[in-house]
């Protein structure tokens, strides 16, 4: 959803050749109807709209996925470099607008949560929130922006868990037997 307009942006599959599809961004006025092709050819997907109307998107090639973030209008974008990690998942912006967060993948298995920090001069500090060998997938904000709502499996079945920013501490969140996932 973009608060800007109250339009939504959203992955869209687009057939290719005969048997093969690709993503692309596009955005719908639900007032309208009218569907508008942000980006295609770069493979995008998972786009979050942050409060000004930004939007973070995940772009991928043969052997990567990498973070981008581009303007309203998809008429500017840039990647974002995590070193080390060589697929990206799911964007988050922070409430303020001023972080990303965002699940990767490093070789050995290591799928945890980076924090994107976002300076104004368009530079980026990169911080690694989890190291271990659970899968953190499906990164959420809290609405005040003090913590990070995941999934993981590091007890053995998937939970909801909390990354505490300023104490940088986790907490388990739900204890379900068959599984919680994609905090919202």
């Amino acid at each position: 959803w973009d608060p800007t307009d109250n339009s939504v942006v959203f992955t869209r599959r687009v057939p290719w050749r005969t048997w093969r599809r690709y993503n692309e961004l596009a955005r719908i006025q639900p007032s309208t109807g009218e569907i508008t092709t942000l980006l295609s050819g770069h493979r995008a997907r998972e786009p979050d709209v942050d409060k000004d109307g930004r939007i973070a998107f995940v772009v991928a090639d043969a052997r990567s996925s990498r973070l981008a973030i581009g303007d309203r209008e998809l008429s500017t974008w840039r990647t974002v470099d995590l070193p080390g990690v060589q697929e990206v998942d799911g964007p988050r912006w922070s409430p303020d607008g001023r972080h990303i967060v965002v699940s990767g993948w490093r070789r050995g298995g290591y799928r945890d949560l980076y924090l994107v920090r976002l300076h104004g001069d368009s530079s980026t500090t990169i911080k690694r929130l989890t190291r271990d060998r659970a899968l953190d997938i499906d990164p959420a904000w809290a609405e005040d922006g003090s913590a990070v709502y995941f999934s993981s499996d590091r007890d053995g079945v998937f939970d909801l868990f909390a990354y505490d920013l300023s104490t940088t501490s986790v907490r388990r969140v739900t204890s379900v037997a068959t599984g919680a996932f994609d905090p919202a």
